[in-house]
């Protein structure tokens, strides 16, 4: 059986004895998760290396980010978004309490 993990989109083959059903309560509920991409980012070669994962990995880890979404297109799993990453240097909350 073909597995699609929906947050971080690796496929897995599992015999069906390793797999449960899943509760309908989870089953009703909308992705948690949906797939998206980097404006302008690929990979320095054809495919992505674990070493080019890392160097990815390593620009934006534990950092503030801003996620712009530029365009989204229909995947088979849902909306796939195209997303601008800029990373925020200040922060400073305002919030807005309706009356």
């Amino acid at each position: 059986m073909e597995v699609f993990f929906v947050d971080y989109g690796d496929v897995e083959y599992l015999s069906c004895d390793k797999l449960l059903p899943m509760p309908v309560v989870l089953r009703r509920m909308p992705f948690q998760a949906i797939e998206c991409s980097c404006l302008d980012v690929e990979p320095l070669n054809v495919q992505w290396t674990e070493d080019d994962c890392d160097a990815f990995h390593n620009l934006f880890y534990d950092k503030n980010l801003l996620a712009q979404v530029c365009h989204s297109m229909p995947c088979y799993c849902g909306p796939t978004g195209c997303l601008q990453l800029m990373e925020i240097l200040e922060i400073h909350w305002n919030l807005i309490v309706p009356r």
